[in-house]
């Protein structure tokens, strides 16, 4: 027999229930176990499931640029971490800088870094994110060996 079910643990507490859904709340981490039981079942099955320490609690959100919920839904940015004031530090993802470079018309001329950041800002509503040297120069190498030939 073959059957799914929900793990949900409370993070401060540590009580866990069973449920035939995903249902948590947001301080509840939910584990989905896929469970097949044989026609002859062992009395007991020990699992260990490591649980991570619970993530920072977000009580209240302030001035969400308008354009972040919808690039995180694309893929394009995703949430690396919060700062010791509590804001969120986004980062690119590798196909989101790709597809804002594409965007942007990098393929057809030459961008300069404040190119990208103007077109993220003014025609998706993502605020200035830094993205690294290396990361610009790899972006930037296609196109280039393209011109030299």
């Amino acid at each position: 027999m073959k059957q799914t079910i929900f793990l949900i643990v409370n993070s401060q507490t540590g009580e866990c229930r069973l449920r035939k859904t995903p249902s948590a709340g947001p301080m509840e981490y939910v584990f989905q176990v896929d469970l097949e039981i044989p026609d002859n079942p062992v009395p007991v099955v020990t699992i260990t499931i490591p649980v991570p320490a619970a993530p920072a609690v977000v009580t209240e959100i302030k001035e969400i640029p308008f354009g972040v919920p919808w690039a995180i839904s694309e893929g394009i940015v995703k949430v690396i971490s919060l700062n010791e004031n509590g804001t969120v530090v986004l980062d690119y993802t590798d196909e989101g800088l790709a597809r804002l470079y594409k965007e942007a018309g990098g393929e057809e001329r030459e961008l300069e870094l404040w190119d990208l950041r103007q077109y993220a800002s003014k025609r998706w509503g993502v605020p200035l994110i830094y993205i690294e040297a290396d990361r610009w120069e790899k972006l930037k190498a296609p196109g280039e060996g393209e011109q030299g030939e």
